[in-house]
């Protein structure tokens, strides 16, 4: 039942902070840098929403002996890595359009336009892929404890493995 408040308490937080976020990005995209944030904010709205939730579900969910909660915790560990590298693979994805539509669009340099999208797009999958085998790298890099965190390498009765020296 704790488990339970705990995931309701943090999906009702995250909320609250994606709404005020949203707000707040929605106020600063006014100004001077709004060619930047809006894009932003449109097309990262969802992933940072995700990163946010799975974020606060897995630092508020406690380690508890039992071992659906290892388990649970360890799938939340690995839906936020995904998470996050969506959230990175959107955020270059609107940082490339961004940078194109600064470009002059007028017809004497729209080959050179064109030449310039041509040429980017092998460098948008390779960033693609870079940032999905960091996510691999980063679901390999966390694997669960093998260990229970009652055995740390000492005997259950509490003595010392090793005797001390007289």
């Amino acid at each position: 039942m704790r488990t339970a408040l705990i995931v309701l308490a943090t999906l009702a937080a995250a909320v609250v902070v994606d709404l005020v976020a949203r707000v707040l990005i929605r106020r600063g995209a006014r100004g001077r840098y709004k060619w930047l944030l809006e894009p932003l904010r449109h097309a990262c709205r969802r992933p940072a929403a995700a990163v946010l939730l799975a974020g606060a579900l897995y630092y508020a969910l406690p380690p508890g002996p039992a071992e659906w909660q290892r388990y649970l915790r360890h799938a939340i560990l690995l839906v936020l890595i995904a998470v996050s590298a969506w959230l990175v693979i959107k955020a270059l994805h609107v940082a490339e359009a961004v940078a194109f539509s600064r470009l002059p669009s007028d017809l004497l340099t729209s080959r050179r336009v064109r030449r310039a999208r041509t040429q980017i797009r092998p460098v948008r999958r390779l960033t693609v892929a870079v940032v999905t085998a960091a996510w691999t790298g980063g679901r390999v890099v966390a694997p669960m404890a093998t260990r229970s965190p009652t055995s740390c390498g000492r005997p259950a009765d509490g003595a010392r493995s090793v005797p001390r020296r007289p």
